[in-house]
């Protein structure tokens, strides 16, 4: 799986990582309720993601934990990473898509109900 892992950064980014190493295996629940698992790795680089040229995607960018709250991510990814962190969960956020913020259905764009 690291391989896998180097090797889509490398085609993705231009990145080349020897160190990314697995670090966990996290559980995040999916839209329907069910347990999604996600490897986890870890690895360095010291630069400027502006300067990286992205075969997919649009912006690469390092945000640290306590502003990703403020991001649009799906409420187990936003727990996900504080868990990864060793930050307690969110406040103020669900952690279940059973649970969507106020508005929002979890299924669809925000104030869409089904």
């Amino acid at each position: 799986m690291a391989e896998t892992a180097r090797r889509e950064l490398r085609e993705e980014t231009g990145l080349d990582l020897p160190g990314l190493e697995p670090f966990a295996v996290e559980t995040a629940t999916g839209l329907d309720g069910s347990p999604v698992l996600i490897q986890v790795f870890t690895a360095r680089w010291n630069g400027d993601p502006a300067t990286l040229h992205l075969t997919e995607g649009v912006l690469l960018h390092w945000f640290r934990p306590e502003v990703m709250p403020r991001l649009r991510l799906t409420p187990s990814t936003l727990e996900l990473v504080h868990r990864h962190a060793g930050l307690p969960a969110p406040t103020g956020w669900p952690v279940s898509p059973r649970e969507p913020p106020a508005g929002e259905t979890g299924a669809g764009p925000p104030g869409r109900r089904p």
